[in-house]
């Protein structure tokens, strides 16, 4: 597939301002460079505090460090609270203030941020892609799949439990009609079968129906679109009649707790990940760790606030890069020029577009699956589903 960056070095000391500004131009050639945290940090429906200390951890490392080219990063930090007012106020407040890139970008309301982006030239650095806007937006630097990884899942499904006929089984609610359509994209990427999707209401007690109709499908597995009580529902239902059905799910749907409660009935399912676990166990995994444990020790650590710190660090490699003024405009055209490894990511690059056409902005389709043997994910080798 494709490439990008190389890592970059540890680094300290941390200049942290309030969310907004002055309203100044954008920063570059002063002492400092501005990065903006844009993100839901706390809300009543999504609260995602976890990023917070994850990417104050990458600008203290790279600041102790050195910073970019002798300069620190300055770091604003604004609450989205998952709603698109808050978000669009955060992103203007980033474009006044004289920011250079956004990073922890993960929000539902792209329509809200992405023309603002676009107009003021300002790139988000590895956003979270849970739409397909996320993968369009030519301001829009994913360095994994992110949500729309699920066109992943059917190639990862042939790939790992060799299964060529699958059947979708979604709750029925908003996200089941996306979901659907990324499996059915990915499935017609993969040359591969899809039984017409089961949804399941949200109010339904017994599962029974649904692993009944799944069974009758003729499928040889399921592609999951449940949340982690649902699924864990579904997996007691698998158990009760008696079913050899296996399920690939993404990571985010599953717990220690909810695969030792399911049992057997989860043994031989596929549980897939867009990035290696936020552990000693890998290379960039151990660097989030220690970068976490040296400046902001005792916070949580998960891949969710993973990626919101490599997207400090694809800015600090990318501004690095840049002979002369770092500015949105050099740094956006050090992005689109860039190649080669980059934490855990062996060639990502955006000079091309990704292999899947509606999704163009996502050049790296690395999956991480495990298998699940006696409730305990094993992992497996990573692969590109797309790869010739």
């Amino acid at each position: 597939m494709k490439k990008t960056l190389g890592a970059l070095a540890l680094g300290a000391a941390l200049t942290l301002s309030a969310c907004g500004g002055s309203g100044g131009d954008e920063s570059g050639g002063g002492d400092t460079l501005k990065l903006a945290l844009v993100a839901s940090l706390e809300s009543p429906t999504t609260s995602l505090p976890m990023i917070e200390p994850s990417v104050k951890s990458a600008v203290a490392a790279i600041n102790a460090d050195g910073g970019v080219n002798g300069k620190k990063i300055e770091l604003s930090v604004c609450n989205d609270k998952a709603n698109a007012e808050d978000l669009r106020r955060c992103v203007q407040d980033a474009i006044r203030d004289g920011a250079l890139g956004v990073v922890g970008l993960l929000t539902p309301h792209g329509a809200t941020a992405w023309p603002l982006l676009e107009s003021a030239g300002l790139p988000a650095l590895a956003p979270g892609a849970l739409q397909k806007a996320d993968a369009q937006s030519p301001m829009s630097f994913p360095i994994d799949p992110g949500a729309v990884g699920l066109v992943g899942f059917p190639g990862a499904a042939q790939r790992v439990l060799k299964a060529d006929d699958m059947v979708p089984v979604h709750l029925d609610e908003a996200f089941a009609a996306p979901n659907q359509s990324y499996y059915e994209m990915g499935a017609k990427l993969s040359g591969l079968t899809l039984e017409e999707a089961i949804n399941i209401p949200t109010d339904a007690v017994d599962y029974g129906p649904y692993v009944s109709r799944a069974e009758k499908s003729g499928a040889q597995l399921v592609l999951g679109g449940l949340t982690t009580a649902t699924q864990l529902k579904w997996w007691k239902a698998v158990d009760e009649a008696g079913s050899d059905l296996k399920t690939v799910v993404s990571g985010g749907t599953v717990t220690p707790a909810s695969l030792k409660e399911a049992g057997e009935a989860a043994n031989g399912s596929i549980i897939i990940a867009g990035t290696p676990a936020a552990a000693k166990d890998n290379p960039t995994g151990a660097q989030f760790v220690a970068e976490m444990d040296e400046f902001e020790k005792g916070e949580v650590q998960t891949t969710v606030g993973m990626r919101a710190w490599a997207g400090v660090h694809l800015f600090a490699k990318a501004a690095e890069s840049i002979d002369g003024d770092v500015t949105r405009e050099s740094l956006v055209k050090a992005l689109n020029a860039s190649s080669g490894e980059f934490l855990w990511i062996k060639d990502l690059q955006w000079k091309t577009d990704g292999p899947v056409d509606d999704l163009p902005r996502l050049t790296n389709w690395e999956l991480y699956p495990s298998l699940v043997e006696n409730s305990v994910p094993v992992p497996q080798d990573a692969f590109d589903p797309f790869a010739s």
